[in-house]
C-alpha cells in the first residue's frame, strides 16, 4: 500500500468533532498538564494532548529535541503511546483493552 494511500485511509478514519490543521508549526511549548503550539498563521492551539506529525520535515523534530535512528530505509515510521483514564475504570468511550 503506497504511503499517502495510507494516510488518507487513516484520516477517513477521524471523526468529524476532531478538529485537524494541515499547516506548519513554528513554535511548541510542552508541559506536564497543557500543550501549546502556534502555527504559520499566528493561530495559538492550547490542549492536553496535540498530535503532531512533520513528515520529511526534520525542524519540528529538531525543536522537540527528538533524535533519529535510521534502522532500515524507505520503511514508515511509527509512534504508540498508551492513554489511561483519570478518576475512572475505562474510558468513555470505545477503546482496546
Amino acid at each position: 500500500m503506497m504511503y499517502d494511500t495510507r494516510v488518507n485511509a487513516m484520516r477517513t478514519q477521524i471523526p468529524s468533532s476532531i478538529e485537524s490543521f494541515y499547516t506548519k508549526v513554528t513554535e511548541v511549548a510542552t508541559s506536564d498538564e497543557r500543550q501549546r503550539v502556534v502555527l504559520a498563521s499566528g493561530e495559538e492551539i492550547s490542549a492536553r494532548l496535540i498530535v503532531l506529525a512533520n513528515g520529511l520535515s526534520i525542524s519540528l523534530r529538531h525543536f522537540l529535541g527528538l533524535g533519529r535512528r535510521v534502522i532500515s530505509e524507505c520503511h514508515s515510521v511509527t509512534l504508540g503511546f498508551d492513554v489511561e483514564p483519570i478518576d475512572r475504570p475505562v474510558l468513555p468511550f470505545p477503546s482496546l483493552p
